[in-house]
């Protein structure tokens, strides 16, 4: 289990650093704080929507990256653009100040 972790703390790494830097993004640029209408699950829902053509193309041009971490699930790209989608929508039927 310990080299699992240890073969996976780069990864985990990456995304730590991404979600930061989103994060001090949203919170330090006003027009993108603007463009997301002051809502981190806007904000969040977004950045699934860019990871997952990103993780697509890894997927395809080198699985052997994903590999270890996703296995054999060629469709999970595709969930994790459709969860960002209804990440936004839901926050935006939900919110009366949208």
């Amino acid at each position: 289990m310990l080299q699992t972790l240890l073969a996976a703390l780069p990864v985990l790494i990456a995304v730590a650093v991404v979600l930061a830097v989103a994060a001090i993004a949203f919170y330090t640029i006003t027009p993108l704080r603007r463009w997301l209408l002051d809502s981190e699950t806007l904000g969040l829902g977004w950045l699934q929507i860019i990871a997952a053509p990103v993780l697509a193309a890894v997927q395809h041009f080198d699985p052997g990256i994903l590999a270890p971490y996703l296995g054999d699930k060629p469709w999970f790209p595709a969930f994790l653009f459709a969860w960002g989608i209804l990440t936004n929508l839901a926050r935006r039927f939900r919110a009366e100040d949208l």
